[in-house]
C-alpha cells in the first residue's frame, strides 16, 4: 500500500512528501475548527463567476446527509461545486497573460482552499464512511478509498499553493509568471476533474441509487 501511495503521489506531482503528511494532519482537525474557518469564509462575503464571467454570490455548500440518508446526492452535489471551480479555473487560466480579470483572481484565491478542504471532508466522513461500513469488507475497495483519502490531500496541498499564486495575480503582482500560473492553474483542475471522474466510476455503483451522479467532462 505504501509503494501504491507513493506512486500515485509521484503521478499526480502536486505536493512534497513533507507537504501530504502536512495536509493529512490537517484533516483531523476538530470538527469545529472546519466550521470557524467556513463561517469566516462565508462572513467575508465570498464570490464566485459564472458560465458567463459575471460575479455572483456564494451559495453555501451542499448540507451533509446523515449516514442513513443520502449520500449518492450529497456526492453529486459536491461534484458539481468542484467542476464549477474547475472551470472558472480554467477561464483565468485561458486569460493569461493579456486579458486576466484580477478581480476574479482575488475571489478565486479567497474561495478554493477552503472551498476544497470542506468539500472533502464532508466527501469523508459522508460518503465515504457509509462506502466503508456497507463495502468494507472488500480489500479492493479499502485500496480504492486509500486511494482516493491520499489525493485530497495532494488536491489540498496543490490548493493551498494556488491560492497564493492567485492572491498576486489578483494583486498585479509582476514576480509571477504568467506561463508557471498557466501551467500551474491547468495541473490543478486537470487532477482535479479527473479525480472527480474516478470517484464517479468507483463509487457510482455502490452508493444508494436515489440520485444520480453528475457525470464530469474530464476531457
Amino acid at each position: 500500500m505504501a509503494a501504491q501511495l507513493a506512486g500515485t503521489c509521484q503521478n499526480r506531482g502536486a505536493c512534497t512528501l513533507i507537504q501530504i503528511k502536512a495536509s493529512h494532519a490537517d484533516l483531523h482537525h476538530p470538527q469545529e475548527t472546519m466550521r470557524e474557518r467556513h463561517r469566516s469564509w462565508r462572513q467575508n462575503s465570498m464570490k464566485r463567476t459564472n458560465d458567463n464571467g459575471r460575479i455572483r454570490p456564494w451559495t453555501g455548500l451542499p448540507p451533509r446527509p446523515a449516514l442513513s440518508g443520502e449520500p449518492r446526492a450529497w456526492l453529486a452535489r459536491a461534484h458539481q461545486e468542484q467542476l464549477a471551480l474547475c472551470n472558472s479555473l480554467e477561464e483565468i487560466a485561458d486569460s493569461l497573460p493579456a486579458e486576466i480579470d484580477r478581480q476574479k483572481c482575488a475571489y478565486a484565491a479567497k474561495m478554493l482552499e477552503p472551498l476544497i478542504r470542506e468539500l472533502h471532508s464532508g466527501e469523508e466522513s459522508a460518503v465515504f464512511r457509509w462506502v466503508e461500513q456497507n463495502c468494507g469488507d472488500d480489500p479492493s475497495i479499502a485500496a480504492t478509498l486509500a486511494r482516493l483519502k491520499y489525493e485530497h490531500c495532494e488536491d489540498e496541498c496543490f490548493a493551498e499553493e494556488l491560492s497564493e499564486m492567485l492572491v498576486k495575480l489578483g494583486a498585479a503582482d509582476d514576480s509571477v509568471n504568467a506561463e508557471t500560473a498557466g501551467y500551474m492553474l491547468r495541473g490543478f483542475f486537470t487532477n482535479l476533474r479527473r479525480h472527480i471522474g474516478f470517484e464517479q466510476e468507483c463509487l457510482r455503483t455502490l452508493l444508494p441509487a436515489s440520485s444520480d451522479i453528475v457525470r464530469a467532462d474530464i476531457n
